[in-house]
């Protein structure tokens, strides 16, 4: 090469229009239908995996997202064995022009924690294992956002009918995370910014609530105000939503309501589907926590009249709007400043409130009530069953049953389930908040072994008899 001349690998790449690519590559597509063989056909089960990489590779290479967008099109309508949809081909090209140009996280799939990069590929072989080698890996932090109400990376549903408290909830939600202080006694918080995208309310009422909860100075809790709705199953409204997201890094996302937040018939399953996987990737890939507000269903009267109990089942649209939630709770409005809040799933089990441990689960529902400024508090009952709201006896309320009429005898967790005929994990739960919330009551406690015995002693103020009896 003569002194003075241009290596033509080091030279700058041209920057050529969208127009351009795509005659290019339209070119470059007739001539491989013509010319290929079965082995250049990208088969149906690796089209994502091809152009994603095929996505990378131009992305280090320092074409945009139109650039990318514009040949992935190509190459998915003359390659793919059976061509993706088109809205799948721009997700891919979205998703990969996020990264930097040099960055090499371009075209690969979650990863690791504090792991090398790798392929889509790589990384699905990785999950693959005998569970011998699970059990050794060391356990994945929990990333509390909201105690277990609101986890990073994971979506919680929020449901209940039309008033009875559900953005109310949710926006204490929003004030407890982006405060650092908590609610409801948990303190397992978070603290960082949070983005509330409220499809439903106007400016007016949105000025009013920020004044009843004295919010004028949250500079948190970052608020998109959007009473036409915006809607999710459309990409470039998906992308405006991963537009902020980017910009404001929140730790959680509240979407209010569900149903103001896409175009389709909410009784389709598939199309809830496409829904979802758009906001579960969104939250996956950015970690956030993503806390959705559902409507119930009309609910039908009862022969007596009243209202029937809420379920899983009355939430509004097909069930796989549901799937792949992690939590799902109700709020119903039980009267004045009263409410109850239902949890009806939780993935990892149970909940805990101060460190005791806490069954919440399908017919379990607690009594929570919230002040004029919006502060949210247990009421003295906190755990109770399906009975009590129907006017039968409450756990705690049988449990003090039963001591009384054995006053002064020793019992422990065993006899009073036998005497109460209640579930003994919930006998457990209200023994611990009974003795926690109530200590004026005469309960005495001590240790037998390792096992608690428990006995009423009339007249006499509660106190823990903490020394082991070896009986």
């Amino acid at each position: 090469m003569g002194r003075g001349a241009v290596n033509p690998w080091e030279a700058p790449l041209p920057i050529l229009t969208q127009e351009q690519l795509q005659t290019i590559w339209r070119a470059a597509g007739s001539r491989r239908r013509a010319e290929r063989t079965d082995g250049d056909t990208i088969p149906a089960g690796s089209r994502n995996e091809a152009l994603t990489s095929l996505a990378g590779t131009m992305r280090r290479r320092g074409m945009n997202e139109q650039a990318i967008e514009a040949a992935l099109i190509v190459v998915n309508d003359t390659q793919c064995e059976e061509p993706l949809d088109e809205r799948e081909v721009r997700r891919i090209a979205r998703s990969v022009a996020r990264y930097g140009v040099d960055d090499p996280a371009s075209a690969v799939a979650p990863q690791e924690p504090g792991g090398e990069p790798m392929s889509r590929a790589e990384y699905l072989r990785s999950r693959l294992m005998p569970l011998s080698e699970w059990a050794l890996r060391p356990e994945p932090e929990v990333g509390w956002v909201m105690g277990p109400f609101v986890v990073r990376g994971e979506r919680t549903i929020i449901a209940g009918p039309t008033g009875h408290g559900k953005s109310l909830f949710s926006l204490a939600l929003a004030r407890a995370i982006a405060s650092g202080r908590g609610m409801l006694r948990y303190t397992q918080v978070t603290q960082g910014p949070v983005l509330v995208v409220d499809a439903e309310m106007g400016e007016r009422s949105v000025r009013k609530r920020i004044d009843e909860l004295g919010l004028q100075e949250e500079s948190d809790i970052h608020y998109w105000c959007l009473p036409d709705g915006i809607l999710f199953d459309r990409d470039e409204e998906l992308a405006l939503l991963e537009e902020a997201v980017t910009r404001i890094k929140p730790v959680a996302v509240i979407a209010d309501p569900l149903f103001k937040m896409h175009s389709g018939d909410p009784s389709d399953n598939q199309h809830a589907v496409e829904v979802m996987r758009g906001l579960d990737r969104l939250r996956v890939e950015h970690d956030f926590a993503l806390v959705i507000v559902a409507h119930m269903r009309k609910a039908m009267q009862t022969a007596k009249g009243q209202k029937p109990e809420l379920a899983l089942d009355d939430i509004m649209g097909a069930g796989s709007w549901l799937f792949g939630a992690e939590i799902i709770m109700a709020v119903q409005r039980a009267g004045g400043r009263s409410t109850w809040l239902h949890t009806w799933k939780h993935r990892d089990g149970a909940f805990t409130a101060d460190g005791e441990p806490w069954e919440w689960g399908e017919g379990m529902k607690s009594m929570v009530t919230f002040t004029p400024e919006g502060v949210w508090q247990w009421a003295d009952s906190v755990v109770v069953e399906k009975e009590e709201f129907e006017g039968g006896m409450s756990v705690p309320d049988a449990i003090i049953e039963v001591l009384k009429a054995e006053s002064g005898t020793w019992m422990n967790s065993t006899d009073i389930t036998a005497k109460t005929g209640r579930h003994s994990k919930r006998i457990a739960n209200a023994l611990s908040r009974l003795l926690k919330d109530h200590p004026d009551q005469p309960i005495e406690r001590r240790k037998v072994g390792t096992s608690y015995h428990y006995r009423w002693m009339e007249g006499n103020r509660y106190r823990p008899v903490e020394d082991e009896l070896d009986l």
